[in-house]
């Protein structure tokens, strides 16, 4: 197996040092700790579903939390997507093999995506169907959402990131090593065509099933859009473009604030536009470029680690974003039998007990089996 191009990888000169190119050494704790609010982003718009228990009781918080966390969750993953690509293409090692990347990869997501679906099932047992789709990622590839929101929902996400990692060694030959205005073009390019796509799919494609989030969205237009795995594919690319760019001194942002700001407010147009819209073209670039500074930041000031409290949070993320949804389904029974007041509860027990488990399958799983396989992680 060929090594992976080796300038993927950050130099040996530092930001700090004037040189222009990232640390090889630099740790990315900025992005280690914004992973956490995503994926409470996520955890917000299931527990804030319209067919969900834990508001329905109290309709005076549940119709404008809705309305205010109805595209979160899509937020939420569209910055994962993109993290993924930029923090795997900050992170490769000279003379990496692809052999090597991809077992590193899959030692890190599938223990904790197996045991998460094993729990999943013992709190929905009728879904028992949907066990061996799950198991090997192939959920997202069918277009009917009881396939892929069927079993532990997040993870149809995981089968995207699974394409992702089996076409990186690729991607990263495709961009890395290119001249600045390539990659800026090459950004401006998928930047464009995710937000055509969604125009074209929008307009020429209202096919299927009335989605039960959004009756404004069919099920066809929602699969191939938001969660078929080729359709997600330019997020990666435009995070392994954000990272060349910072890795290589192209993009030094001011403030990290700016950005935030613009997320913030591109969120808010997302609560006036149709679903289909929402769900990643209005959100990714502001994204993009927030991930961007953070990582700036942090590889120009590799002396501030930021707060250890968002950073633990951060490292237990993803055993969260797939662990909440089995929590959630496991007290919806007793949310349905309550009042709003204990219902609220019941939420925030869920949000305890998800850190709580998610906290156990880091330090219990995930970090034993990365320490084993893997080292060197940028965030």
């Amino acid at each position: 197996m060929s090594p992976i191009d080796a300038q993927s990888q950050p130099s040996t000169a530092g930001v700090a040092s004037g040189t222009g190119t990232a640390s090889r050494a630099a740790r990315l704790p900025s992005l280690t700790a914004a992973r956490f609010p995503a994926a409470l982003a996520v955890f917000v718009f299931h527990a804030a579903l319209p067919q969900a228990p834990f508001l329905g009781g109290s309709p005076e918080i549940a119709d404008p939390l809705w309305r205010v966390a109805e595209h979160i969750g899509a937020a939420g993953v569209s910055f994962f997507f993109l993290l993924s690509g930029f923090v795997i293409a900050w992170s490769v090692r000279p003379g990496d093999t692809a052999a090597g990347f991809w077992r590193r990869r899959f030692v890190k997501i599938l223990p904790v995506y197996w045991v998460c679906g094993v729990v999943a099932l013992l709190v929905s047992p009728d879904a028992a169907h949907l066990l061996p789709g799950y198991l090997l990622m192939t959920q997202a590839w069918s277009p009917d959402p009881a396939v892929y929101f069927g079993l532990d929902a997040p993870g149809w996400s995981l089968c995207v990131e699974a394409l992702f990692y089996a076409l990186f060694p690729l991607a990263a030959r495709a961009v890395v090593g290119r001249s600045p205005r390539r990659v800026v073009l090459a950004v401006a390019g998928l930047a464009l065509l995710v937000i055509v796509s969604t125009v074209l799919l929008a307009q020429l494609l209202p096919i299927g099933e009335p989605m039960a989030h959004d009756s404004s969205a069919r099920s066809v237009q929602y699969w191939i859009l938001y969660v078929l795995p080729i359709g997600r594919l330019p997020e990666f690319v435009l995070g392994i473009c954000a990272a060349i760019a910072v890795r290589d001194g192209w993009f030094r942002p001011a403030s990290r604030g700016l950005p935030a700001v613009v997320l913030v407010l591109a969120y808010v147009a997302t609560l006036f536009l149709p679903t289909l819209w929402s769900q990643k073209a209005v959100v990714v670039l502001p994204c993009l470029w927030l991930i961007a500074a953070l990582a700036a930041h942090d590889a120009s000031e590799p002396r501030q680690h930021g707060s250890p409290l968002w950073r633990r949070l951060g490292e237990w993320s993803f055993a969260f974003y797939l662990i909440h949804q089995p929590v959630l389904v496991l007290l919806s029974g007793a949310a349905r039998s309550s009042g709003p007041r204990e219902s609220l509860l019941l939420l925030a027990v869920a949000a305890l007990a998800s850190t709580a488990a998610a906290a156990a399958l880091y330090y219990g799983l995930e970090r034993p089996l990365m320490r084993r396989w893997a080292t060197g992680r940028a965030t």
